[in-house]
């Protein structure tokens, strides 16, 4: 999920800062927020962000795309974690 996020900022996005963040709370969430060119309003591919959104959904989880002002955007990946996973 990371190497997608970190990959569309690089080389569609255009930025020159990305920050990360990671968080275990139940659940696994990370986000990826980029100072780049914001959202494309008319994408020609999205497989890569389509495949992340079906991974986040086969975990019961989500994929979440926004702009990030004044530049950018925001990608917020969550998945809640098994009780399994979580010891």
């Amino acid at each position: 999920m990371l190497r997608e996020g970190l990959s569309n900022a690089a080389r569609h996005a255009g930025a020159t800062t990305v920050n990360v963040a990671v968080e275990v709370n139940g659940g696994v969430t990370v986000s990826v927020v980029d100072d780049g060119r914001g959202l494309d309003p008319n994408p020609t591919r999205s497989s890569g962000l389509d495949n992340l959104a079906r991974r986040a959904e086969r975990r019961g989880g989500t994929l979440v795309l926004e702009p990030h002002e004044p530049s950018g955007t925001r990608l917020v990946w969550s998945v809640p974690l098994d009780e399994d996973e979580a010891t």
